[in-house]
């Protein structure tokens, strides 16, 4: 969250576009970052499932469905803060 904060600029594209030039790297370190939340997000619903199970399978099975749901969703939005810096690289290269 706090790369966002330092490298995306509201209200001002060209100093966004200046900051995700210079610290490419630092943004994609972020993306890594969120990723690797997910799928410790995903390992812990496998291991919660396994602690619920012997509760009752159909809420554990829940569980694990909107933790899936949740990440897959988290994963998808992890895309947006990403597509400007793929834009920029690759206008760069033209």
């Amino acid at each position: 969250m706090a790369v966002r904060v330092s490298v995306y600029m509201p209200d001002d594209a060209a100093a966004t576009a200046a900051n995700l030039a210079s610290h490419a790297t630092l943004v994609r370190l972020s993306f890594a970052a969120d990723l690797s939340q997910n799928l410790i997000w995903l390992v812990m619903a496998v291991t919660l499932y396994r602690l619920f199970a012997h509760a009752g399978r159909s809420v554990a099975r829940a569980l694990v469905i909107f933790i899936a749901v949740s990440a897959a969703i988290s994963s998808l939005n992890m895309l947006n803060p990403l597509r400007p810096l793929l834009c920029l690289l690759a206008a760069a290269a033209i």
